[in-house]
């Protein structure tokens, strides 16, 4: 008689088998938990560094190139004093220093950690001296008008009532004047100003030259080099010569203009 073996099966409850699952979940989603609260703190106590940490706010702050304009006003203008890093707009101000101060021909605002800002600011060169009843003043090359404190050497110095437009930059047609008079070779030196005559130089035999402003100067000089040899040929001796109109100059013996 063949004998058969019986056959033995193991069975696993299922309660048992979604139990573990269970359990593998529940410590898969509480390692999850405790990394996304581990990165929380992390996060909290970098902010609370950041933002009471003093070296992230600006205490320190330099002006490099203010000769004429103040450096304290600049400072001021800036308001980056105590202002926390993350806060500050370099580009707005620049332009709030430039806004403020026209003389200023270019701003540069550059802030690092720790707590440091250093504004660059660059002046246009100063071109010439007014004079005028209320005192001296120095007019830059894009024409700003500020209060002198003397003569600038070497520059041309202008008497007489300052000519300003809308703006209170100095009227452009009398700086293209003194800009061409120097191209052609005429050192700066002191002359005047008339209203509605324009630039007045003095003549070496003692009579005064109204050259006007704007351009052409070249052409009014060389209608006065010949009209000057003409006077001094005929031993005439006029109060003035007037060459804003190089077609039609004219002196006089007996008018002062």
């Amino acid at each position: 008689m063949t004998k058969q073996r019986i056959r033995t099966y193991r069975f696993e409850s299922s309660t048992s088998l979604v139990a573990d699952r269970r359990s593998a979940v529940t410590i898969r989603i509480s390692r999850e938990w405790i990394l996304v609260v581990l990165s929380l703190l992390v996060i909290l106590a970098l902010g609370l560094w950041i933002s009471r940490d003093p070296r992230f706010y600006v205490l320190n702050i330099e002006v490099i190139g203010a000769e004429r304009e103040s450096a304290a006003e600049i400072l001021a203008t800036s308001n980056l004093d105590r202002l926390h890093l993350l806060w500050v707009d370099e580009q707005k101000v620049e332009y709030d220093i430039g806004e403020r101060f026209r003389s200023l021909a270019q701003v540069d605002v550059e802030c690092r950690f720790p707590s440091q800002c250093v504004i660059t600011v660059e002046e246009y060169p100063l071109q010439l001296t007014w004079v005028d009843s209320t005192g001296q003043f120095w007019v830059d090359q894009a024409r700003h008008v500020s209060r002198a404190e003397g003569e600038l050497e070497g520059r041309w110095v202008v008497s007489g009532p300052l000519p300003t437009d809308e703006e209170g930059l100095l009227d452009n047609q009398v700086m293209i004047g003194l800009d061409e008079l120097e191209q052609l070779g005429i050192a700066p030196q002191a002359m005047g100003y008339q209203p509605g005559r324009g630039l007045v130089i003095e003549d070496g035999a003692g009579w005064r030259v109204i050259l006007g402003q704007g351009n052409g100067m070249e052409q009014r000089l060389g209608v006065y080099a010949a009209v000057r040899e003409y006077l001094v040929e005929q031993g005439i001796h006029p109060r003035f010569v007037d060459v804003r109109f190089p077609d039609a100059p004219y002196y006089s013996e007996t008018n002062e203009w």
